[in-house]
């Protein structure tokens, strides 16, 4: 399964960050499973920015965290518009 469905690159010096999201005429193709969510892939890059200064040993771990904060803020905000 790929979950390369955006990014974000940030430079600390001059406090600047860019999020990219995928193409939705990109998405189609193998290996991608699901539907696209531009929404939950921004608060997921987002979050990515928050967390920029802490010191995560494990990528696997933190990476799940995100995942798993992003989905239950993105839940949360469709639930009480």
């Amino acid at each position: 399964e790929r979950d390369d469905s955006g990014n974000v690159r940030w430079n600390d010096k001059h406090r600047i960050a860019r999020i990219s999201l995928l193409d939705p005429m990109d998405h189609e193709g193998p290996g991608f499973i699901g539907e696209l969510d531009h929404e939950g892939t921004l608060v997921h890059e987002l979050l990515h920015l928050h967390f920029a200064g802490l010191d995560h040993e494990d990528e696997t771990t933190f990476e799940l965290a995100i995942n798993r904060i992003s989905e239950a803020l993105v839940k949360l905000k469709r639930r009480f518009p």
